[in-house]
């Protein structure tokens, strides 16, 4: 643009425009999503946060009670040295709001044509809608009778269905058979990524301590020594109750050059998955041997890390505290230690079920001989870590 003179105030001033700004210098919203709830398919009314794997971008929502929300960013500062009319990018989204289980989408940004000059409607990406899991609760309660507590009575899920019934539809019973596990998903599963029943035996190496506590998603467990261990081996970390089965990715030798003799060294493993539970430094780690026990079985729900339960067409010669071994072309194998909704109630009628998420209405049954009884229809309230559900039952 030529230059031209400007008078301001009595003062005349040479002034010379960059001319008009690329759009790609712009701000431009980059993603748009709509966040749901699962089980009601409808858009979450609470706080919702939204990030990416680069940086430079940031969230914003539409203001409404529709669930969406997004990314904004300048792209040639979040793509800085891309040439987005040539790639495309790929983007990693994490999603998360109270009370859910954290959900990533992947998508690609680009080839834009006439980038960096133009964008037009390339952008935003519509990442469409995206159904949050909500995170597990427990339900427990008491049995009782006119007498009181009912000691010793059985208590199970009946039926459930996965979403929840409102005026326009009517309750459909799931075919599908729930497996709790003891510890959650560690990572995403494809329908039909398939579940085998194994055994666990000893392994050769010396048992390990854990030289340093290890926390919740944390990848990296550090050992007083690997003698023995391999790349590929199966180790169970913790005690019972947070008992983890996770296999080795990685080892790495780590030796304290201060100490001549290396007295302090000590070994480093990555595993395979992220841990989902917490174990304090000293726990136990030992090498586990597996044999293939069963028939491979068929998941029937597509499930994320961090679910309860796993939704399986078929379940045959499983029962509770089985290990199992979950494959899959997404990720590394997983082992969990799996339980049935099913329990019995304690001296004083008191029971609790496995944790679970997923499902969305139940019935749960309590007997005790000829004493019978029924809670049916529950919605749970994933609002609270435990949901309270007394039954009574009562003879013939």
């Amino acid at each position: 643009m030529n230059p031209a003179i400007v008078r301001v105030g009595g003062n005349e001033y040479l002034f010379k425009s960059d001319g008009p700004r690329a759009e790609a210098g712009r701000w431009y919203a980059m993603v748009e999503i709509r966040v749901l709830d699962e089980l009601t398919s409808q858009p979450l009314r609470g706080r919702i946060t939204l990030s990416a794997d680069r940086a430079g971008l940031g969230q914003r929502a539409s203001g409404s009670a529709d669930g969406m929300t997004g990314l904004v960013g300048i792209a040639e500062r979040v793509f800085r040295g891309i040439d987005l009319s040539l790639v495309a990018v790929p983007l990693a989204v994490t999603c998360h709001s109270p009370g859910f289980l954290t959900a990533t989408a992947t998508l690609n940004i680009g080839p834009i044509a006439g980038f960096p000059a133009q964008i037009g409607g390339a952008l935003p990406v519509q990442v469409g809608s995206l159904a949050l899991h909500h995170e597990p609760i427990h339900i427990a309660g008491r049995i009782t009778s006119a007498s009181g507590g009912v000691a010793g009575a059985t208590v199970q899920l009946q039926e459930f269905m996965l979403g929840v019934v409102t005026p326009d539809t009517l309750f459909a019973a799931d075919t599908r058979i729930p497996v709790a596990l003891t510890a959650p998903c560690y990572a995403a599963r494809a329908v039909d990524d398939t579940c085998e029943l194994v055994g666990i035996g000893a392994g050769a190496a010396a048992d390990k301590t854990l030289i340093s506590a290890v926390g919740r998603d944390q990848e990296r467990i550090d050992l007083g020594d690997a003698d023995g261990l391999a790349i590929g081996d199966l180790l169970e970390i913790g005690a019972a109750g947070d008992t983890e089965f996770i296999e080795i990715a990685a080892i790495e030798e780590v030796a304290d050059v201060s100490n001549i003799n290396h007295a302090n060294s000590y070994a480093a493993i990555t595993l395979a998955h992220a841990a989902m539970s917490r174990h304090p430094a000293g726990a136990v780690v030992r090498q586990r041997s597996v044999a293939v026990a069963g028939p491979p079985r068929l998941i029937k729900l597509a499930a994320t890390r961090g679910d309860a339960c796993l939704l399986m067409e078929e379940v045959g010669g499983w029962s509770a505290n089985d290990v199992i071994r979950i494959s899959g072309a997404s990720s590394a194998d997983e082992y969990h230690r799996i339980d049935f909704y099913r329990t019995i109630a304690d001296g004083d009628g008191y029971y609790r079920l496995p944790a679970f998420n997923r499902l969305g209405q139940m019935s749960i049954s309590a007997t005790q001989g000829v004493l019978t009884g029924s809670a049916h229809r529950i919605i749970p309230d994933y609002a609270r870590h435990q949901f309270l559900v007394d039954i009574g039952v009562a003879g013939p």
